[in-house]
């Protein structure tokens, strides 16, 4: 929503909060290294899950995976996808916002195949139209 200023309200300047507003409270704020802008999301990830391996990364109502479940469920995907997927092809993701969308998110990153989500509850011909325009080599 445009507000008076011209600016959507989540663009909104804010520079009178501190960069961790509303952030965790018992955890210092740590800024990003400059040279991570670099390295690939996956690569990231990994770090993390070395890190917090038993802390709880994602969670729906039927699932909760920890960070080391998140990592080997997604390399065990990539690796499919890597296999049955063209260099470079981008692949659709048709799942529900739960706890297997960062799963496949990750695969497809890990796997070095972009990815296009997609509302499952779009309707079948825009569904079919998504995946025609984009070019999907496959679906998730």
């Amino acid at each position: 929503m445009r507000n008076g200023d011209g600016h959507d309200d989540w663009q909104r300047p804010r520079g009178d909060l501190a960069i961790d507003h509303e952030g965790p409270t018992d955890i210092a704020f740590a800024r990003f290294d400059d040279a991570w802008i670099e390295r690939p999301i996956a690569s990231l990830f990994n770090d993390v899950a070395t890190r917090a391996a038993d802390k709880l990364a994602t969670v729906d109502e039927t699932r909760r995976l920890t960070y080391r479940q998140l990592q080997r469920a997604s390399q065990h995907l990539a690796r499919r996808i890597d296999a049955l997927v063209a260099a470079k092809r981008p692949v659709g993701i048709l799942l529900p916002n739960n706890a297997l969308f960062p799963l496949a998110a990750l695969a497809c990153l890990t796997a070095g195949r972009p990815y296009v989500p997609i509302d499952p509850t779009y309707p079948s011909a825009r569904i079919d139209q998504i995946r025609e325009e984009a070019g999907l080599a496959a679906m998730i």
